[in-house]
């Protein structure tokens, strides 16, 4: 899949230009996340805002540093079980209408299984039914 061009304003302000590799949805998919690897795991929870092949953005209170490794599940529509990644954190950015908030994306670096495949397949029909209600895709 094409990639696509998109801007975004950093933490510090910053305007920021981003090339994507893989198309994302906007989607509110249940995510389940703690930093990795600790001993206890302090288990947070968010719904998506958008998510891809590459990655996933969400929102969360707590101020995570670029390079941090996060257990992320996903709880998908469509399937029973948990989709399981590993992601490592690559932007940080204040909540438009939040300052406790952070918007937080994460690209996969390693995956259980198939799960790879299973989200590609949630997308797939995710985008198809939105391409069938507004005949586009961004």
């Amino acid at each position: 899949m094409a990639g696509t061009k998109q801007q975004s304003t950093g933490v510090d302000g910053q305007l920021k230009n981003e090339q994507r590799r893989f198309w994302r949805i906007n989607a509110n998919f249940v995510v389940s996340y703690y930093l990795y690897p600790v001993a206890t795991r302090n288990l947070d929870m968010s719904l998506t805002r958008n998510i891809g092949l590459g990655g996933v953005c969400f929102t969360c209170d707590r101020k995570f540093k670029t390079g941090d490794l996060l257990h992320i599940s996903l709880k998908l529509p469509n399937t029973e079980r948990l989709i399981v990644f590993l992601g490592k954190v690559v932007y940080l950015n204040k909540h438009v209408k939040n300052n406790n908030l952070f918007d937080i994306g994460v690209k996969f670096v390693e995956a259980e299984d198939n799960n790879l495949f299973v989200l590609d397949s949630i997308i797939g029909v995710c985008a198809s039914k939105f391409n069938k209600k507004s005949n586009k895709f961004r």
